[in-house]
């Protein structure tokens, strides 16, 4: 997916913000050339005729409707430290995560039983995993991160679920926004 061309992310950056439903998005923003972009403007008097659609052929999507986006500190560390280009590859899965959340599955995301979940990125060749749950007031909740090694990962596994309990027990909502800013040809470096 490209992040500024349509469907891309440009404008409303999942990664820009935690806390609100996507702090620091552009809400109500869609991609040039969708259909809540479009607008017709007739002269008066103009008659309209009313075209039927069937669901299962047009999806509108409800910008509202996406889930806030949360780091936990191990993964902010890690976007920190991150090349442009692989950011912005993880920013694209994160924003798949805000508008699909529970519906995204495999190549992009797997459930990894007791509300574990993982996105499953690839960096250079490398699998990288980051682990998350979805709260029941529609919030992803990115937990920890690590490079797949094995077949089964089962101290991740166990490291992510950990990380959920004390997420849920110990905080609230976060409060603080991240924000990682890309020059212009930076992510070419």
């Amino acid at each position: 997916m490209n992040p500024t061309g349509p469907g891309g992310w440009a404008g409303r950056n999942p990664l820009h913000g935690m806390g609100g439903p996507i702090a620091g998005s552009a809400h109500g923003l869609c991609p040039p050339g969708s259909l809540a972009h479009r607008r017709t403007v007739s002269p008066p008097g103009t008659r309209h005729t009313a075209l039927s659609m069937s669901l299962a052929t047009y999806t509108m999507v409800d910008v509202d409707a996406l889930f806030a986006i949360e780091l936990e500190p191990e993964v902010r560390d890690w976007l920190e430290t991150l090349p442009a280009k692989h950011f912005l590859k993880i920013d694209e899965y994160v924003g798949l995560l805000a508008e699909r959340a529970a519906g995204l599955g495999e190549p992009y995301a797997r459930h990894l039983g007791d509300g574990i979940r993982e996105l499953r990125p690839t960096l250079d060749g490398a699998a990288i995993r980051i682990t998350y749950w979805l709260t029941p007031n529609r919030t992803a909740v990115l937990l920890t991160v690590f490079r797949k090694t094995r077949m089964r990962e089962d101290a991740e596994v166990g490291r992510a679920k950990l990380a959920q309990k004390v997420c849920e027990a110990e905080h609230g909502p976060a409060h603080e926004e991240f924000v990682r800013i890309i020059e212009k040809g930076e992510a070419e470096r």
